[in-house]
């Protein structure tokens, strides 16, 4: 069985690829900021489900930016190699 996403879930989903953390993506996702965020993106990130809509928002990101993990690794190899 599928289990629908909170709209909180969601909002974590959307926010976790670009936010410095996961505490501060349930910040933004609307989760209160402190203990409870911190314990809501402890959770939220051992969920199955929601981390399948993450990789969702991920492969959206990529594909509205063009910037894949491959290109973000070449671009930082050829950076490195530019400055040796």
């Amino acid at each position: 069985m599928v289990r629908k996403l909170t709209l909180k879930q969601q909002a974590f989903a959307r926010a976790l690829p670009t936010a410095r953390s996961a505490t501060e993506a349930a910040v933004i996702a609307g989760y209160p900021p402190g203990h409870q965020a911190e314990s809501r993106a402890s959770e939220n990130v051992r969920k199955s489900e929601i981390m399948s809509a993450v990789n969702i928002e991920m492969q959206n990101i990529a594909e509205r930016t063009g910037v894949t993990p491959e290109y973000s690794l070449k671009a930082l190899k050829e950076n490195l190699d530019a400055s040796l």
